[in-house]
């Protein structure tokens, strides 16, 4: 029992300290603009790329005691609205709207649609490569966060849950 608390402890000092350190570097008294903010998206589009590779190259080498049943159908099932809602809040965007428009160079409404179609088309493969990658790989044990299926002893899927 005692090494289970020293282990959450060390993990949660661990996830406060980084939390912190990027708290602290992003928290000035200026306010941010998407140029300030360019090396943290860039950072994080990265990061997400890492996880969706790990995902999908990962997964369909994992033993078969970990793996699920497919049932039903792969599109609709009984877990179709729930799908529904997370991919809703992925797309939540419309509050960075006018900060996206006013910062393309030559803000035209032509300019300000392509981004939003190619940005949103982006977002939508990440999402399906990460859930096919998933659903296929792990079937109806999937767990909610997909790098929680994987063996704690995986080191490729350790460096996409850092």
């Amino acid at each position: 029992m005692c090494y289970l608390f020293s282990l959450f402890h060390t993990r949660c000092l661990c996830t406060g300290t980084l939390l912190w350190c990027v708290k602290h570097a992003n928290c000035n008294d200026e306010i941010l603009t998407l140029e300030q903010l360019a090396k943290a998206s860039s950072f994080a589009l990265v990061s997400m790329i890492i996880i969706i590779l790990t995902v999908v190259t990962q997964g369909p080498i994992q033993p078969p005691n970990l793996r699920g049943a497919l049932r039903g159908s792969l599109l609709i099932n009984d877990g179709v609205f729930q799908a529904i809602g997370v991919i809703s809040f992925a797309f939540v965007c419309h509050h960075n709207s006018l900060l996206i428009y006013g910062s393309l160079k030559t803000p035209t409404m032509d300019r300000f649609a392509k981004v939003t179609h190619y940005s949103t088309s982006i977002s939508m493969v990440a999402c399906m490569a990460m859930a096919l990658g998933g659903y296929l790989s792990f079937g109806d044990l999937t767990k909610g966060n997909v790098l929680n299926n994987f063996p704690t002893n995986n080191v490729v899927v350790n460096i996409a849950r850092l």
